[in-house]
């Protein structure tokens, strides 16, 4: 049974849970902010990518990193520039809105 501030997270080869969590941090979203805590980059870059059109392409070494930001939806293009001057990877933009990151 879940209950209240717990989750259950599903992906393709499991169900794990149920896990504490934070409903502010959880909800933010709905008030324009994205907020991370110990996320791995890749899960990271697969919600900004998401929300703001991008092609990603993140190496394994990298997605491993773990990320703790909130960022803005009103300036999430600043997000990958962010995150190569706080973070040990380094990206590449391509046209079309393909970005690559890798570990340094």
């Amino acid at each position: 049974m879940v209950e209240q501030g717990q989750q259950f997270v599903f992906d393709d080869n499991a169900a794990t849970g149920p896990q504490a969590i934070d409903p502010e941090s959880e909800t933010a979203w709905r008030h324009g902010v994205l907020v991370f805590q110990a996320t791995p980059l890749g899960e990271v870059m697969d919600v900004l990518a998401r929300n703001a059109g991008w092609n990603v392409m993140v190496s394994n070494t990298a997605k491993r990193i773990p990320v703790t930001a909130m960022f803005s939806l009103s300036r999430i293009a600043e997000a990958p520039e962010t995150i190569a001057q706080t973070l040990p990877v380094r990206l590449t933009h391509l046209p079309g809105g393909v970005i690559i990151i890798r570990a340094r």
